[in-house]
């Protein structure tokens, strides 16, 4: 048992999404340098004594880049992720897009970093989930996705994808409770949701309860590429746990106004005179996604520190502008995370429900589809 008054501070920030307009923009002549995506965010992360980041596309130099809707990234990204994550989530909807060759090489570039990656395991793993210890408080990160776009796993492969099903609940909740053993404080990390709702389908809260009632301290979710609410749930044994239920993006180069917003989890764990450790404070601060007037300079501003005049030179900002009418800058911002926060945001959402986000991927997905078919036609 660790000592009363120990303190650890935890940050954790959402999807880092890399479409091929952000490999290009981070390519030149003598390779790849990703460094500029974190550039701006650096000096808040060392506040922080451990840091999280959701990698949402596997990371293989074996295939060439790709984007939506089967990504494939440069193992680049992942340089630079090292240099200011200290652990890395990996079960994403993406992470079957290159087959079980993308995930074994996305499981080897982590395991040669020596940085803890969740979400992906080899399948004689008892634990499966990633551990880290800072200032004398270990923390378990558990993390599972709830999709897979249509791709399956192998039932012999030798890596598996934690994730979350009905078949797969007795299994997520052993995990929970085998991290409780080990640690003072579990993390369930979960990819799942609607993408571009502001808030929590009827399913997600579901899930959100039945991992606190199997014993998660905390909840931060993925996936739905906005940013949603916080929430306290309280649990049958009295517990309140914490549920950040969607992050957002932390990068990207989606053309939606809140799919450039992405939220900062920002929360201080310490042990009480019991040994129980419990977050004392807890907050989700705005983050702004820019890219330079030529698509160049991808990067990431804590939303405080974002300038109007940034915001003007935003190439991503003017398509949005065009495609929607909407003039995004930071008053624009600022008000959409408040909306958010406090729930007024969705009765303004043109996404009502799942139903209108899968007609606009499935229109998404037409152009892609036509291009590829013509791409494998003038090859034969």
């Amino acid at each position: 048992m660790g000592k009363a008054g120990e303190k650890l501070r935890l940050m954790a920030v959402g999807d880092i999404l890399i479409h091929l307009e952000i490999e290009s923009a981070c390519r030149g002549e003598d390779g790849y340098d990703f460094s500029g995506l974190f550039e701006n965010v650096r000096g808040v992360f060392k506040e922080a004594d451990l840091v999280i980041g959701n990698q949402e596309t596997i990371l293989s130099d074996r295939v060439p880049p790709s984007g939506f809707p089967v990504f494939a990234t440069p193992t680049a990204v992942g340089d630079a992720e090292a240099e200011v994550f200290d652990l890395i989530t990996t079960a994403t909807n993406h992470s079957l897009d290159q087959g079980e060759q993308g995930m074994e090489d996305n499981y080897a570039f982590w395991e040669e970093k020596a940085i803890p990656a969740a979400g992906i395991y080899p399948r004689s793993s008892e634990r499966c989930y990633a551990r880290v210890e800072r200032n004398g408080i270990k923390v378990a990160v558990y993390n599972a996705t709830a999709v897979t776009n249509y791709h399956v796993q192998l039932p012999g492969s030798r890596l598996v994808l934690e994730t979350i099903s009905s078949f797969t609940e007795d299994h997520m909740k052993q995990q929970i409770s085998n991290a409780h053993r080990e640690c003072d404080y579990v993390i369930v990390m979960p990819h799942w949701g609607i993408e571009y709702l502001y808030e929590p389908t009827e399913r997600v809260r579901k899930l959100a309860r039945f991992f606190a009632e199997a014993g998660a301290d905390m909840i931060i979710g993925t996936h739905p590429h906005v940013v949603e609410p916080v929430e306290t749930i309280k649990c049958s044994d009295g517990r309140r746990v914490p549920c950040f239920y969607s992050l957002g993006n932390f990068i990207s180069a989606q053309k939606r106004p809140a799919t450039m917003l992405g939220g900062l989890a920002d929360v201080t764990l310490e042990r009480g005179t019991k040994g129980k450790v419990r977050a004392t404070e807890l907050r989700l601060r705005p983050l702004a996604a820019h890219t330079g007037p030529d698509m160049k300079g991808f990067t990431v501003y804590p939303l405080e520190e974002y300038s109007d005049e940034l915001a003007s030179e935003n190439a991503l900002f003017k398509l949005i502008e065009a495609e929607y009418g909407v003039r995004t800058d930071t008053a624009y911002l600022k008000d959409l995370f408040g909306k958010i926060l406090s729930g007024e945001a969705q009765k303004e959402n043109m996404f009502r429900n799942a139903a209108d986000v899968k007609l606009y991927n499935a229109k998404r997905l037409v152009p892609v589809l036509k291009k590829e078919i013509k791409k494998k036609l003038r090859q034969r």
